[in-house]
Order: structure tokens, then sequence, then C-alpha cells
């Protein structure tokens, strides 16, 4: 595992909520620069492959409230990924990168899913699955019955706002789990509304995956 490092905002509370986020795909669709993007603000040029695990962590504070992001950027080479389901068990967020115009990386969703699913069947805390891409087709959200956001780590279109609605998500959720749990302390006025993401069967969705793209530079 390599440690790249964070970048936290200056300190508004004592009291912060750290979530993991985990970030699946294909080698080369680009969710190291989506993560360095988020970070550090700042696009690598270069390609340089991620070997192993990459960590990072990033604090934000939403009307004060301290939110820290443990992002986990994983390898998409095959050799690497036995070291992919330990990292699943408890993570809170799996964001599932492709890059529209590779027909391969947009073929290998199902199989990203399907991981994703087999490590986290049966536990008590379900993740939020999020496809990501840029210029991405809704049909392919909503096959896997997911939500999807269009990103880019260049122009850093929708990449901010990204992580930021999963900090805010996770954290509402988390305040409905004290309130369940009995806190009197929790504010109603502080949760807003969450869409349940609910995932179909992997089985029907491969068989349904449209094979062929339009635009593929791997054709």
């Amino acid at each position: 595992m390599q440690a790249r490092g964070s970048l936290d905002s200056v300190c508004q509370t004592e009291n912060i909520s750290k979530f993991k986020v985990v970030v699946l795909g294909d080698q080369g669709v680009g969710k190291s620069a989506l993560v360095w993007k988020f970070v550090y603000k700042g696009f690598e040029d270069k390609y340089l492959p991620t070997i192993g695990i990459d960590f990072f962590t990033k604090t934000l504070y939403l009307n004060g409230i301290g939110i820290r992001l443990q992002i986990w950027d994983t390898a998409g080479q095959e050799r690497f990924r036995c070291l992919i389901p330990s990292y699943l068990r408890d993570c809170h967020v799996i964001l599932v990168c492709f890059d529209v115009t590779n027909c391969c990386s947009l073929d290998n969703v199902p199989d990203w899913i399907e991981l994703a699913q087999k490590e986290r069947f049966g536990r008590v805390k379900k993740p939020l699955i999020v496809l990501i891409s840029y210029e991405c087709a809704s049909s392919v959200a909503d096959l896997f019955q997911i939500p999807y956001v269009e990103t880019s780590a260049l122009t850093g279109f929708n990449v901010e706002l990204l992580f930021r609605k999963i900090a805010k998500d996770l954290y509402v959720e988390k305040l409905d789990r004290q309130r369940q749990n009995g806190d009197s302390d929790i504010d109603d006025e502080e949760r807003e509304h969450r869409k349940i993401v609910k995932l179909a069967n992997t089985k029907e969705q491969k068989k349904a995956f449209p094979k062929k793209r339009d635009v593929c530079k791997c054709s």
C-alpha cells in the first residue's frame, strides 16, 4: 500500500466523522486522476499506474461539521485484484469508474459491481455504489439501478460536487442510525431525504448489458 498523504481543511470542530471510500475500475480509466483532483486540486498529465493500493484522506466541512473521507484508490491490473476484497468489507461507499471511450472498461463494469456485492453480501451496512465516468450514458446506471455522475479530472467538472455529496449522504445516514439507536440529541432538521439504492441480480444485468459502444478508442 502506498500512502500519498492528505490535505485537510482548517479544523472547525473536534468531532470529525470518518468514512471509507473505495475506488474500483479497470487500469487507465482515471481513478487516480479523479482522487488526485479532489484531494490536491491538480491534474497529472503523465500516466502512472497504481501499484497495489493508494491511500488518501481529506476532511470536508459542511455547515461547520467535519467529515473525513478516507479514500482507497485500487489498482486496476488483474495481478492486484486479490488485494481488493479486504478493503471492500468495511467500506461505506464504492465508486466504480470506467472510460466510455474504452468499451473494454465499460464491459467490465458488471464484474466490478459483482465483486463489490460479493464482499458486502449479508452485511448490515451496505455501501452506496456509484458509477462514474466522463460522458456516461444514463442507460448504464439505469440498468444497474445505481446513481451515476459524469466527471472530468482534467477540468474538475463535478469532482468536488461528487465527494461533497458523498460526505453529506454518509453523515445523514449516520444521524439516522443514531436516531434509531435512541440518541435523543439528533435534530430532525439536520436530516435530508436520501435516495435508497437497490441493486438487481448481477447475472441478469450481465445478460442485458450492452456490449458495443458507438465511440470506442479500442475498436
